[in-house]
């Protein structure tokens, strides 16, 4: 930030006015941030080997990068752009880039593609092009909380009498939604879809078996001596 300040802001004085908690290393090669960088803005095609979250597959693809994106909510940077592989927009966070090249092959921004539609349509940098109206109960206690941020572009809050409330959005991704409310425990219900109720009963006795498992073995064992 400072280095784009006037001389006469960057000096140390700025850092007695602003105070930033330290940053973690990134886990990605600085390098590739120049590399995506000059491929924008000169609209080049670029070539990465990706490692999937969700399964560890690791695959190569050439995408048109159309622009960064940081996320604050999990500090990290992404590429929004389109995957050949695909065909079709993807993110693709820059930590999960195993290598990348760029390519003198040039590439043209479809006009469809509209950066808000795009993340009106994701949720937690997870998109799918199907939308759901998701509605999630939140208890007084967590509510305090949830009401200071915005989660989401199309949420919309109702306040209830007895201090909870309702958080309702239209987003698509509906396993990004189920991770995320799980993260509140008793404190968040999901009201609809009805889907996605399934999907986080589903986790939730897939769980309580685990444990289950867990003190049965336990006991097994000290029955032992």
């Amino acid at each position: 930030m400072r280095q784009y300040l006037p001389e006469s802001s960057a000096s140390n004085e700025f850092l007695n006015i602003y105070s930033f908690e330290k940053a973690s290393p990134p886990a990605f090669d600085p390098r590739f941030f120049a590399t995506i960088e000059d491929a924008i803005r000169s609209r080049f095609k670029i070539t990465i080997t990706y490692r999937a979250a969700w399964n560890q597959e690791v695959t190569e693809r050439t995408m048109h990068p159309y622009m960064f994106h940081y996320s604050q909510q999990s500090d990290t940077w992404y590429i929004i752009g389109y995957c050949e592989l695909r065909g079709d927009f993807r993110t693709f966070a820059i930590n999960r880039i195993r290598t990348v090249s760029l390519s003198k092959k040039h590439f043209t921004v479809q006009k469809t593609f509209s950066f808000d539609n795009y993340i009106a349509q994701a949720f937690d940098q997870i998109h799918d092009n199907q939308t759901s109206n998701v509605a999630i109960r939140f208890s007084p206690f967590q509510s305090q909380w949830i009401r200071e941020h915005q989660w989401h572009p199309s949420q919309e809050i109702d306040e209830l009498k007895d201090g909870s409330l309702l958080l309702k959005m239209q987003v698509g991704a509906l396993d990004a939604v189920k991770r995320w409310v799980m993260r509140y425990g008793s404190e968040a219900e999901v009201l609809e879809p009805q889907e996605l109720r399934e999907m986080i009963k589903y986790e939730l006795l897939a769980t309580a078996k685990m444990y289950e498992d867990v003190r049965v073995q336990k006991v097994e064992s000290l029955s032992l001596f």
